[in-house]
């Protein structure tokens, strides 16, 4: 199977068989790569499966991710980095591996609590490392199928949208054009975002749909042409691209600076006006990948 879900389960399900082990995880690094989670537990309690995070570099776990190296954790012997609070003669022989694609750390597998009691070998470990190193072409192999397909459906919504926009100049244009706005910020997980257009005398932008703004925004913000953010894309043709905290000397705006993306809006080839959208959900920055997809707008 392509499923990453299926294919972390398969696969622990089969290291814990192999090297007869009643407890085991596969632990996954979010996208910041600052904190790893469990994807697949088996011998866990529920609640830790899904509470659990790992700063990098902290505990067995986020050592093996942060190094690349593998530990081999013998029975009644509490490692140095162990943030365990069981007594050093509570503490169960463990394995922990680190699953490597591409060059690149992208978890951990973890094992412990053998049938047996006893230690793990060396010879366990090197079995561990080797299921290891497919485990992990496996799981990027099918995140690539999966972010391929999930691709597909974002360039899929954003030609739709192109079409109401395209639609949104001769007929019902507000209501399209909010309709296109909420299902850009949806596509980038933003929870602030506007549609601005050319006035009749073509020479400031006004807000014709917005989310997440206070209507006196609304009412208020008019840019010239060529001036702050929204009139320098539009009269540029170029997206800018804000992180989060960093105030852009073009900037207009007196509030906290929010992670933000404007874009030109083309119509039949002709800049129309711009696409904002900030205060990216989770926090963060926007991505290449963000702006890339709602320049297909």
């Amino acid at each position: 199977s392509l499923d990453p879900g299926i294919v972390i389960e398969e696969v622990l399900t089969h290291a814990l068989e192999l090297l007869k082990c009643r407890q085991g995880s596969i632990m996954l690094l979010d996208d910041e790569r600052t904190c790893l989670r469990i994807a697949a537990g088996r011998g866990l309690d529920d609640d830790l499966i899904r509470e659990v995070r790992v700063p990098l570099g902290q505990g067995i776990a986020g050592y093996v991710a942060q190094t690349g190296e593998s530990k081999n954790l013998g029975k009644g012997i509490k490692d140095r980095y162990s943030q365990t609070e069981e007594t050093a003669r509570e503490v169960k022989a463990a394995l922990c591996v680190p699953l490597i694609a591409r060059q690149e750390v992208i978890g951990v597998l973890n094992v412990s609590d053998r049938l047996d009691d006893d230690d793990f070998s060396a010879s366990d470990l090197e079995l561990l490392q080797t299921l290891a190193a497919q485990v992990a072409a496996a799981i990027a192999n099918a995140k690539l199928y999966d972010a391929s397909e999930h691709r597909n459906e974002q360039l899929s919504a954003l030609f739709s949208l192109g079409v109401q926009v395209s639609e949104a100049i001769d007929k019902d244009r507000d209501r399209v054009l909010q309709e296109v706005l909420d299902r850009a910020a949806e596509l980038c997980r933003a929870r602030k975002g506007s549609l601005m257009l050319r006035d009749e005398d073509g020479e400031h932008l006004q807000i014709v749909a917005a989310t997440g703004l206070d209507r006196s925004i609304m009412e208020r913000v008019r840019p010239k042409i060529g001036e702050g953010i929204a009139g320098t894309v539009a009269q540029r043709g170029q997206p800018i691209v804000l992180r989060a905290g960093e105030r852009d000397a073009r900037s207009q705006s007196h509030s906290d600076v929010d992670a933000a993306v404007c874009l030109p809006l083309r119509v039949r080839g002709e800049a129309i006006g711009v696409l904002n959208v900030s205060d990216r959900a989770g926090g963060g920055d926007f991505t290449q990948e963000d702006v890339h997809l709602l320049s297909h707008l």
